[in-house]
């Protein structure tokens, strides 16, 4: 009776305090809704996982590993790192070049030739350039030809590649 007196009264103010069974069944299938979302999108996302993870099955699976690639060798012969060297460039201005390279010894040397006469070439080329000079976009093979050049007259076919490990203008 007191139900029914309070359903009274909010009619009688105009106001519906009254539940009814329609009302709570809105409010617990909306309270659902977000979570039957996050359980589907957990449970296909294990899925995937699992396929991923698991390898799958099918015929990819069943023909076993791919055969891995054979790498090629590279006919490199032992390669001689120099340490830095640090020049003054030619021209205006207290611009310098600090430089690393690597020598690339030919397949029948048997010895590790001198770094004096290396650093000696290595100096004498580079005292002549400015800075414009080794800006040039060509500038690193140009000089890394004549470089090779040089050595190659003092050596022969003992160093066969040279190569800069660095290479810093200010």
């Amino acid at each position: 009776m007191a139900r029914k007196k309070k359903a009274d009264d909010a009619e009688a103010a105009g106001t519906d305090t009254a539940k009814t069974p329609d009302d709570d069944g809105a409010k617990k299938k909306g309270g659902m809704l977000p979570a039957i979302i996050v359980a589907v999108a957990v449970l296909a996302g294990g899925a995937m996982a699992g396929g991923v993870i698991g390898g799958g099955s099918g015929a990819a699976a069943a023909a076993g590993p791919a055969p891995e690639p054979t790498p090629t060798p590279m006919a490199l012969g032992t390669v001689i790192e120099m340490d830095s060297i640090t020049l003054n460039l030619v021209g205006e201005g207290m611009h310098f070049l600090k430089l690393g390279v690597a020598v690339e010894l030919g397949p029948d040397t048997v010895e590790e030739p001198p770094s004096a006469p290396i650093y000696d070439v290595i100096i004498d080329l580079f005292g002549d350039y400015t800075y414009a000079d080794l800006l040039a976009p060509d500038a690193r093979d140009v000089t890394k030809e004549q470089l090779l050049a040089q050595l190659s007259a003092i050596y022969g076919e003992s160093i066969v590649r040279v190569y800069y490990t660095e290479f810093v203008m200010q």
